[in-house]
């Protein structure tokens, strides 16, 4: 009997199973493609909308990786990626002070309850700043955010400037 065939005895799982969802996307939700930042697109502030915040570990340190989207202007609909790192005292709480924290406030008014969760910034709006690379990477000498140095470069959010509406 092939594997195709075979016939699960008495207490053994079944091969056959559900059809899993994909696990970025759910099922009542369209996934949308991302549109990068073309050449030509200038480095200062946009008003853009918060599509996606996760906490993250990048370089060894717990941050904040945001997905934005530009909603007005010539280059609507480019998606700009940013990343704050989330400063900690202690095992939970946010340090005061932090960029985190500062985004938060913005998103939040001023009101800061005691959960952070990187999921506050979805569905707002807000006025962002965005830089290409500072550093080359191998040294701490800085760079003209201002222009794109080479392919590998692109566009990203590298502050929060304010609380935003459509």
């Amino acid at each position: 009997m092939s594997d195709s065939q075979h016939r699960p005895q008495e207490g053994e799982k079944s091969k056959e199973s559900k059809p899993r969802p994909l696990g970025l996307v759910r099922l009542d939700e369209v996934a949308r493609r991302w549109v990068s930042a073309p050449d030509e697109m200038p480095a200062k502030a946009y008003k853009a909308i918060c599509e996606g915040a996760v906490r993250v570990t990048k370089f060894s340190k717990p941050r904040c990786e945001f997905q934005f989207t530009v909603v007005e202007g010539d280059y609507t609909g480019v998606c700009l990626p940013g990343w704050a790192e989330m400063k900690y005292i202690g095992a939970k709480r946010i340090k005061p002070g932090c960029h985190y924290e500062k985004y938060c406030k913005i998103a939040l008014n001023g009101d800061l309850p005691d959960d952070l969760d990187p999921r506050l910034f979805i569905g707002k709006v807000f006025i962002v700043e965005t830089a290409y690379r500072r550093t080359n990477g191998k040294s701490r000498i800085l760079l003209d955010a201002t222009r794109k140095k080479d392919a590998a470069d692109h566009l990203r959010m590298v502050d929060i400037v304010s609380l935003s509406s459509l």
